[in-house]
């Protein structure tokens, strides 16, 4: 079973995670990932990521705009919430959390073009 990292805009999973919250809290935060803007979180992200000794990357708007125009300069437009997964594998990456050479998939599930308001 592959290790899964959730992407969010702000913490939701993480607060989850790190004990300082519950799937059933609603969370504040504020977002141009449209896809993924929700204030809430489902058990069932919090158990496959716990399950899988995975765990969740805050990648704020900022973050994830260079990792969007970085893969749309190679063909790839993706909204703003999908190219987070990207600049998250680059987070992880400087942090040590993620080995040089390591398998990753990197879920684009979004097209900017069908949401051009993101």
């Amino acid at each position: 079973m592959p290790r899964l990292v959730a992407v969010e805009p702000f913490p939701r999973l993480a607060r989850v995670l790190a004990g300082a919250g519950r799937t059933t809290d609603t969370f504040a935060g504020q977002t141009r990932q449209g896809s993924v803007a929700g204030a809430t979180l489902t058990d069932q992200t919090f158990r496959a990521v716990r399950d899988t000794g995975g765990e969740a990357v805050v990648v704020g708007d900022d973050a994830a705009e260079p990792a969007r125009d970085e893969l749309a300069r190679h063909g790839l437009v993706l909204e703003l919430c999908a190219a987070a997964s990207v600049a998250a594998a680059g987070l992880l990456r400087a942090a040590g959390r993620l080995a040089s050479g390591a398998r990753i998939v990197a879920i684009g599930t979004a097209a900017a073009w069908l949401r051009p308001d993101f």
